[in-house]
């Protein structure tokens, strides 16, 4: 597997000479989707994650604006829906049924996906989720690969990691009713080096039993290994942090070279909990809200004209980046061209962007007239 800066020096040069080609790649694909946050709320307070510094947003999306938000999205050609959380987990809502189904039931949405820490999924949600036809992935992320490990990272009861091997098993027991692709990551200590997939050894603890057990059930479920190398939130987690934990994990930067706009810019906005919008799915910070559902219609909002959006664009243009989005990890600058992914310049996608949004304000005052 090649190390982060020895993939940061082979994107340098390619991104460099597509700069210079003018060549721009913005994903555009019938599966790119806009994240809405059902919840904001996390029941796990990871060592690596800013949720114990979050200060905004720890609230439920209610049914009403969870449904007016898809609604508007609908309005604005969007198919396809994200829900993982940028802080939060999506089964801390209880309403969490009621938006799946409405989901399942919108003629004009097709498909969505989250990522969970599966601990409070309830057996009904689970059951109702193997049931759905519009799940296109469910991934879920563990913490830990042991209860000392567990309660390490996420400074949580051990009751969780137990109820966390409980719903693991009850959804290896109906996974086989899946449409959706189900898989799994983990981070935890990185001498940690197994797979589900691998033959079973005589030392695996309950949670691997579960998994492997789950890997063997479902037959398609993807295991996608440790991640060790972690983002920095703003700052907010440091190395030092990260050494005494003591668990061999990394903070690192972006895999390829700031140079021009991060094409996230383009690509996942996220409609959160308590309705602010930001600009894209990396980082939750308060310089990159763009708006509030609660205040604006969401063609305003995502529309290249607003002000708050073309101040960002115009910034990440001069490479002059906001403090927010200094050494994320995942940046993602426009000259590097994704792999087998369909891809569009900026222009075409501001283009289709500011038509969409047109259209969606036309039909919104049609409405009210």
């Amino acid at each position: 597997m090649l190390s982060h800066r020895v993939k940061y020096y082979k994107h340098s040069i390619r991104i460099l000479w597509n700069k210079l080609n003018s060549k721009q790649y913005i994903t555009k694909d019938k599966y790119s989707a806009i994240t809405v946050e059902m919840s904001g709320v996390c029941n796990l307070n990871c060592e690596f994650c800013a949720y114990k510094d979050k200060d905004e947003g720890k609230v439920i999306m209610s049914n009403d604006d969870f449904f007016d938000n898809i609604n508007q999205l609908a309005d604005l050609d969007q198919e396809y829906i994200a829900l993982t959380p940028l802080m939060g987990d999506i089964f801390i809502d209880k309403h969490f049924s009621d938006k799946i189904d409405f989901l399942e039931r919108h003629p004009k949405i097709k498909g969505y996906e989250f990522i969970t820490n599966l601990i409070t999924a309830s057996e009904d949600a689970l059951s109702q989720l193997s049931n759905a036809k519009k799940l296109t992935r469910m991934t879920i992320s563990f913490y830990g690969h042991s209860l000392a490990s567990f309660r390490k990272v996420t400074n949580r009861p051990a009751s969780q990691y137990h109820r966390l091997i409980k719903n693991v098993n009850y959804l290896a027991s109906i996974s086989d009713k899946f449409q959706a692709k189900l898989a799994g990551c983990i981070k935890t200590d990185q001498k940690f080096n197994w797979t589900p997939h691998d033959k079973p050894g005589a030392d695996e603890n309950d949670l691997q039993r579960s998994v492997r057990k789950l890997a063997q059930q479902n037959g398609d479920f993807y295991w996608s290994g440790n991640e060790g190398d972690l983002d920095s939130w703003s700052g907010r987690i440091t190395q030092a942090d990260m050494d005494e934990l003591d668990m061999g994990f990394k903070i690192v930067g972006p895999s390829v070279p700031m140079i021009g706009p991060c094409a996230l810019l383009f690509a996942g906005p996220v409609i959160m909990a308590d309705g602010r919008v930001n600009a894209c799915a990396c980082r939750a910070e308060k310089g990159l809200i763009i708006g509030d559902v609660k205040k604006s219609p969401l063609y305003e909002i995502l529309s290249p004209e607003n002000p708050l959006f073309e101040d960002l664009l115009a910034r990440h243009k001069k490479n002059d980046y906001p403090k927010e989005c200094i050494n994320c990890k995942i940046f993602m600058s426009i000259y590097r061209k994704p792999h087998k992914r369909s891809t569009i310049t900026t222009d075409e996608y501001l283009d289709e962007r500011r038509g969409q949004c047109e259209r969606a304000r036309l039909k919104s005052h049609m409405n009210k007239s």
